[in-house]
């Protein structure tokens, strides 16, 4: 008899759909959006539907591997009992070389935003100090920006959009990549809202909008500047608000007054009578609502600009009320309002980790310096990379493969052959999220739902909870208290312990009682209503100290862009597109545009270089070389040229062979490290021979 499962989108996305998947005689049969989502209403996107395929995945890596002679494709395959083993013991020598497991790293990100996939950490921190890569690749640089202007992060409840009378959507595309909140945005339109889109890139979003302002990569933080010079030369101001709940506004104001309009149009590429028309525009449509994307902040002054463009919604006096605000996917929000699910089992393993003797302290590497990984002292002899594909989605892609290939051991939990697992020693199976039971919080919504287990894991895959429960198991076999990692706990347990705290507030008893009954954390809808900020001033904070210790100005004051090399004139963006997720769903990508990656380029740069529409064109700089197929467009300017990503399947040489590494601003305050500027991508183009 056929049984529906509840199952929640576990994917690095913020929206976090619920799932109604129903299966009979172990085959998915049905699996659509559930209509009981109160944020989603059963909507879901393209990606979503794909994981009814999922089960009979050729791809699928079904049992542990291990290759002989790294990125040679030759696999043989092990019992759990064997690949474990032999991990075990390689972790065991070198504690025994080296005295230490310094030499030992874990890079791990968001390939499941479940509560389980922490145990992860939990393991790693069990054993001791050991190397950890940190940072974030996404936000960093916003939600530093975010921290330094109210004291903590938080953020309306995206229903609340649908109050705003204009709403402003800044470097996002969400009619392709969150669809289900276009639903609000559609919600407030239908009342007489305005919607405006700023992009470099003429977008889905974009044509579903009133007002499209194309801004030039980069130049996002002096577009704010140009309207904030507006709004104070024309007293358009919430003068309330500056002088009674923020700080530090009159030496912006001073600042701002003193911009000239040549270097802001310059930088913005947007003309003064269109910023001062946007300038009016949002002063005169109150509630107004700014929705910051991820795009725009992977820009080397993102910070900086990320301030800036929020300042505008205090200048005007939209902080604190319904339909104002600045929405903003953010993790740290619930972490900081104390109400997060705190796993706790990532600290209570933890053990000497602020040992004074500094040989004994765990070092930390930011996210995209994989080079520095190769010249570590002692050197670095073993990587366990669990929910990430680095050589994918780092830059210098180059440069990682040859970490990987030189590194005595790479373990790869993955569920497919990526670019990544194909460089690792031991690639051990991950179960699918159908395959086991977690619980997601989503960074958007907060939204708190159980993801029922609905199909046995396949082949011999398994989740990254039992992988390194076993793996503990296998340590303290060999040397008893290698690990202080439960090992007696089952996944039940871990999910009990984290969210017993909050079954009070939810009216349950057990968190299973969330398939019938989702939760949300207990966060205002609307922040700051009283106007009390968390800063040191207590008030919203125009010029920061804590910005000034970071390293930069402490007024939201961004660093202009520089004058492009003749030889590498193009700017390259690299996108999401609706049918890809980072380095995930590469074939949805093929099979829902029926063709690979392109390389959208507006005509008259192509027919410059003779590259026709659907020719070759490859893309080259310093770092390396792609060639796609050039798709003409005029949804893109003369000087950009614009690929998506994720259209690649990841295995073969990606755009990420053209981006260098280059950090932004801000970042070290919400993930230890700075973010990264995946738009400072400059090329050249030249017809492919090979394609005509």
């Amino acid at each position: 008899m056929a049984e529906s499962f509840i199952n929640v989108c576990p994917r690095d996305c913020f929206s976090s759909c619920r799932l109604k998947t129903t299966v009979d005689k172990g085959k998915i049969i049905s699996l659509t959006g559930d209509p009981k989502d109160p944020y989603t209403h059963g909507a879901l996107c393209a990606k979503g539907y794909t994981y009814r395929r999922s089960q009979d995945d050729p791809e699928r890596i079904l049992y542990p591997l291990k290759q002989e002679g790294k990125g040679s494709g030759r696999w043989r395959r092990l019992s759990w009992d064997e690949a474990l083993g032999e991990i075990a013991e390689r972790l065991a020598r070198i504690k025994r070389e080296e005295k230490t497991l310094l030499s030992v790293a874990l890079d791990k990100y968001l390939g499941s935003t479940g509560l389980l996939n922490g145990t992860v950490d939990a393991f790693f921190r069990s054993l001791g100090p050991v190397t950890t890569i940190i940072g974030s690749p996404c936000e960093p640089a916003g939600v530093d920006a975010l921290l330094l202007s109210y004291g903590a992060c938080r953020k309306p409840d995206p229903e609340d959009m649908a109050k705003a009378r204009l709403i402003f959507i800044w470097g996002a595309n969400p009619a392709w990549t969150a669809s289900q909140q276009m639903r609000y945005v559609y919600e407030a339109r239908s009342r007489g809202a305005v919607l405006v889109v700023i992009d470099p890139q003429f977008s889905a979003t974009a044509a579903r909008g009133d007002l499209y302002v194309e801004v030039r990569p980069g130049g996002d933080g002096y577009l704010a500047l140009g309207m904030a010079k507006v709004l104070w030369e024309e007293g358009l101001t919430d003068e309330k608000f500056l002088r009674e709940a923020s700080w530090g506004w009159e030496a912006y104001k001073e600042y701002v007054e003193s911009l000239h309009w040549p270097d802001i149009t310059e930088e913005s590429g947007v003309s003064e009578p269109d910023i001062r028309d946007l300038a009016r525009l949002f002063a005169g449509h109150k509630p107004a609502t700014l929705w910051l994307g991820i795009g725009a902040q992977h820009h080397p002054s993102a910070g900086q600009s990320f301030r800036a463009i929020d300042a505008l919604a205090a200048l005007t006096g939209n902080i604190g009320i319904p339909g104002g605000n600045v929405h903003y996917a953010l993790p740290a929000a619930a972490a900081e309002a104390g109400t997060f699910p705190a796993l706790v089992f990532q600290t209570e393993v933890e053990r000497g980790l602020r040992a004074e003797d500094g040989k004994n302290a765990s070092r930390c590497i930011p996210t995209g310096r994989y080079r520095e990984l190769a010249e570590l002292d002692p050197a670095l002899r073993f990587l366990w990379v669990a929910g990430r594909n680095p050589v994918a989605q780092n830059p210098e892609s180059a440069r990682v493969r040859d970490v990987l290939k030189q590194m005595e051991t790479v373990v790869v939990v993955e569920q497919k052959m990526t670019a990544t697992a194909a460089l690792a020693d031991y690639l051990l199976p991950a179960a699918d999220f159908l395959e086991y039971e977690d619980v997601i919080v989503s960074t958007w919504h907060y939204g708190v739902a159980l993801n029922q287990k609905a199909l046995e894991p396949a082949g011999e895959s398994r989740p990254d909870f039992w992988i390194v429960r076993e793996l503990a198991r296998k340590l303290n076999a060999l040397s008893p208290g290698f690990s202080t990692f439960p090992i007696d706990l089952e996944a039940e347990d871990w999910l009990d312990r984290a969210l017993k705290p909050y079954y009070s507030g939810w009216g349950m008893k057990h968190y299973r009682e969330l398939a019938e009954r989702p939760a949300r954390l207990s966060l205002p809808a609307v922040p700051w209503r009283d106007r009390r900020f968390l800063t040191p001033s207590g008030k919203y904070e125009f010029y920061s100290q804590r910005a000034e210790r970071l390293g930069v100005s402490p007024l939201p004051i961004p660093e202009r862009r520089g004058k492009r090399s003749s030889v590498y004139p193009l700017q390259m963006l690299s996108v999401r597109s609706f049918a890809a997720l980072n380095s995930q769903f590469g074939q949805l990508f093929h099979l829902l545009t029926g063709e690979g990656p392109k390389l959208l380029v507006h005509p008259d740069t192509a027919r410059a270089k003779g590259i026709e529409d659907g020719g070759g064109a490859c893309v080259y700089n310093d770092l390396g070389e792609i060639c796609l197929p050039a798709l003409y467009t005029r949804s893109v300017s003369p000087d950009l040229v614009v690929t998506f990503l994720g259209s690649q399947d990841g295995k073969e040489k990606g755009l990420n062979v053209l981006l260098n590494l280059r950090e932004s601003d801000l970042g070290v305050l919400s993930s230890g490290a700075k973010g990264l500027s995946f738009q400072s991508c400059y090329v050249n183009l030249v017809r492919c021979v090979e394609r005509g």
